[in-house]
């Protein structure tokens, strides 16, 4: 990734219940199967993910939250946008219109752009080089 990149895209949508076979239809239709899917130990999506190119898993559990390039913390990071958009400027959706403010935080979501890199120190006192 360089300077002035784009971060990536994001679709959300509402779905009517959290169940492995819904994971399974809205991650079959918007996802390439190509696609390295990274998710975390939920088990519906060790079963989901042997129809991807590949898979890799974080232990919440085990408080693993990143291994190498593995981890969910963009997924995280849309999902807790949403729950700020919603208290800071929305206040209260409309569940009839739900899909109609996911798309427009999405759209923002994905707008996003890579200004740099900075250094940064781990908790365990190692410096890394972080994308911004």
């Amino acid at each position: 990734m360089s300077a002035g990149a784009p971060s990536g895209q994001v679709r959300a949508a509402v779905i009517e219940d959290i169940s492995e076979s819904e994971a399974d239809r809205v991650l079959t239709e918007t996802t390439d199967p190509k696609a390295h899917l990274m998710s975390d130990e939920w088990k519906a999506f060790i079963s989901i993910g042997t129809a991807f190119a590949a898979h890799d898993t974080v232990h919440h559990k085990s408080r693993e939250y990143a291994r190498d390039p593995v981890h969910i913390n963009s997924a995280e990071g849309f999902n807790d946008r949403v729950h700020r958009t919603i208290s800071g400027v929305f206040h209260h959706i409309n569940p009839h219109h739900a899909d109609l403010y996911f798309n427009e935080i999405g759209f923002r979501w994905s707008q996003r752009v890579v200004t740099g890199q900075a250094l940064r120190k781990t908790r365990k006192g190692q410096q890394v080089i972080k994308t911004l």
